[in-house]
């Protein structure tokens, strides 16, 4: 029998609202990651995320990725202890005060384990670190990397940080741009924000953290414990940490498009910029293609904090690091390896 229009009609809008209903219980069924960033904005650290989210790798595993922007590593784990969020992104500085203070988490994974952090000045105030050792010095929190590791680098250097005067400001590009304005003398930032700041004639790279202090901790992906022993979280948070190796795999292997992913949340950079900063930190090899969360990291971090007496009592690894769900995803995908050029 032949339908006659207003029939065909009805079964079309049916059809699409049946469509419809099938589309959204597909995205209500994927069990939403919260994690939460001390920076306070989009950056380069976060790129094997950023791409596993735009690439549907996340999706693929069931989850759905949400990023929590706050202000400062402290505020981060305050946010992963308060169960506001999953997973915390933390610097190494951090997760050890909070061990040192009975906190129950543990490090899973790393989308960049390793530091590439320049310390910056406004444009010919100082030729070295000592001239600006009492000098107005941005950083994302107290306690955190951005104000501990140029007390390190300060240390290193012979020159003592006790005049600096910290000042909480906020993201990178945040940062970068109260050196500009005047706003403060100096500050520590990314390879691409001090890129972007030496290429507009605005500021001086007076330090490279990596090479003071080579194969430095960077970033930490925390979770609380009582989470990995829950099936439920333990599953969304394996999904978390599949997605972010294959994401930084993506952009070992794929820098150009990589760049295209993170320019749409880096609206003011050039994706030109971006591409050829991760294909300098491609060379350097700082992206968790493996987990990141390689004992030897973590072992150098806690001496060098030991030293530098920023960090009262040694950790070992199993206080710090949970491989285990790293070990579990490498078993199924293989550990990386590099493509012959």
């Amino acid at each position: 029998m032949r339908m006659v229009g207003p029939v065909r009609r009805v079964l079309t809008v049916a059809a699409i609202g049946f469509a419809a209903s099938m589309a959204a219980g597909s995205a209500a069924a994927l069990d939403v990651v919260k994690r939460s960033n001390g920076s306070g904005a989009a950056t380069t650290f976060g790129a094997p995320w950023y791409v596993a989210d735009a690439l549907g790798f996340f999706e693929k595993e069931g989850i759905k990725f949400e990023e929590v922007q706050v202000k400062g590593d402290a505020n981060s784990m305050r946010a992963l202890i308060a169960k506001e969020v999953l997973v915390g992104g933390v610097g190494p500085t951090t997760m050890f005060a909070a061990l040192a203070e009975g906190a129950k988490v543990k490090v899973v994974v790393s989308s960049q384990p390793v530091v590439d952090y320049n310390i910056i000045a406004k444009k010919g105030i100082a030729k070295s670190l000592a001239d600006i050792k009492t000098a107005s010095f941005a950083s994302a929190g107290p306690k955190d990397i951005t104000t501990e590791i140029p007390k390190m680098v300060f240390k290193k250097h012979n020159v003592d940080p006790a005049g600096l005067n910290f000042i909480q400001i906020g993201s990178h590009a945040a940062r970068l741009q109260s050196v500009i304005a005047g706003r403060v003398q100096a500050t520590m930032v990314n390879t691409l924000t001090a890129t972007q700041g030496k290429l507009a004639g605005e500021v001086d790279i007076l330090a490279t953290v990596a090479k003071d202090f080579p194969g430095l901790g960077y970033t930490y992906l925390a979770v609380r414990e009582e989470d990995l022993t829950d099936a439920k979280t333990r599953k969304m948070i394996r999904a978390f940490v599949k997605g972010t190796i294959l994401g930084a795999r993506f952009v070992q292997e794929n820098p150009d498009k990589a760049a295209e992913i993170m320019a749409k949340l880096l609206k003011d950079v050039d994706v030109k910029l971006i591409a050829a900063v991760f294909r300098q930190l491609n060379e350097d090899g700082v992206w968790g293609v493996d987990g990141g969360v390689e004992p030897h990291i973590t072992e150098f971090t806690v001496k060098v904090q030991m030293e530098m007496g920023d960090l009262k009592q040694p950790l070992t690894i199993s206080q710090v690091l949970d491989r285990s769900l790293v070990e579990d995803v490498l078993k199924e995908i293989g550990p990386y390896k590099k493509k012959s050029s």
